[in-house]
């Protein structure tokens, strides 16, 4: 378990939740800070003073966590269970556990925090004098690749997913670097569908208009 404590001048009140309005103590926090609903072998792995009162956002490179909650001036971050339906061993084993905590986040922080946990920067050596170019671009950070992979057929076509991550209706060009025919919608299935978010194509580039954390996924057919 993860939390913060109390900042230097803030009283050691009894905090309430907000969703419940009850103690913290009686919502399941003891008084020393730790998740009293935790079942045994779960860990804190350390406290982080907080002199702001900016909202924090929490990031982790596992599983999300049980539950997470903020009462006050404390983050508490439970994570194991002891639940026992519907798999009674799921909790079972050694765990462990990375979580960043970033004060101030705003939404496009939070996903580029995520991203730097999860998916670091990594580097390939090679013999060549070729620059490696990316298979996509996309001109709004708002508007994330989440995926890039061959159709499930066997076809050699190559599918590409993306997501609006900022929580706004955004416009993004998404251009491709290598030849293809031109792009189509599909479903998860990689099925075609209706056009939803295509706005526009130009040769290599097209224009999506995504609403809200809108997820799209995008087929481009191979040239045989």
């Amino acid at each position: 378990m993860i939390r913060t404590a109390f900042a230097p001048g803030e009283t050691d009140a009894p905090q309430r939740d907000p969703g419940t309005g009850q103690d913290a103590n009686a919502a399941g926090y003891s008084s020393t800070g730790e998740d009293a609903s935790v079942s045994q072998g779960s860990r804190r792995d350390g406290e982080v003073r907080v002199g702001s009162t900016a909202s924090p956002d929490r990031v982790t490179d596992t599983a999300p966590p049980a539950a997470a909650a903020r009462i006050g001036t404390t983050v508490a971050l439970t994570l194991l269970r002891a639940a026992v339906y519907p798999d009674p061993t799921s909790d079972q084993g050694e765990h462990e556990f990375r979580v960043a905590l970033r004060v101030g986040a705003s939404i496009p922080d939070a996903v580029d925090e995520g991203y730097r946990l999860n998916l670091p920067l990594r580097t390939v050596a090679g013999m060549g004098s070729t620059p490696v170019e990316p298979l996509f671009t996309v001109d709004n950070p708002a508007v994330v690749i989440e995926a890039v992979k061959l159709a499930e057929d066997g076809s050699g076509d190559v599918i590409v997913r993306l997501y609006e991550a900022h929580g706004t209706r955004s416009r993004a060009r998404v251009i491709r670097s290598f030849a293809a025919a031109e792009a189509h919608e599909t479903d998860l299935l990689e099925r075609r569908v209706t056009p939803a978010a295509i706005i526009a194509t130009d040769d290599a580039a097209l224009t999506l208009e995504l609403r809200p954390f809108q997820l799209v996924t995008l087929r481009y057919p191979s040239i045989h």
